[in-house]
């Protein structure tokens, strides 16, 4: 619980091993629709999931920092 009260805790329990695997699916399903490197999907989709992974723990340590929402 004390750990997942700071940017990096946050940051660390959305990282899990499922979303890692979903990662990698959608990565092979738009390498193959786009017909583009399996390498450029992986690192594109990667930056994209970074990006939200870094979202959802910012917003969730900003409502924790002003107690919003209990």
């Amino acid at each position: 619980e004390i750990a997942t009260q700071t940017f990096i805790g946050q940051l660390a329990a959305g990282v899990d091993l499922f979303g890692i695997w979903q990662l990698i699916i959608v990565s092979i399903g738009i390498a193959i629709i786009g017909r583009i490197s399996l390498v450029k999907s992986l690192v594109i989709m990667f930056i994209l999931w970074a990006i939200w992974m870094a979202g959802k723990a910012a917003l969730s340590n900003f409502m924790h920092t002003f107690n919003l929402f209990g």
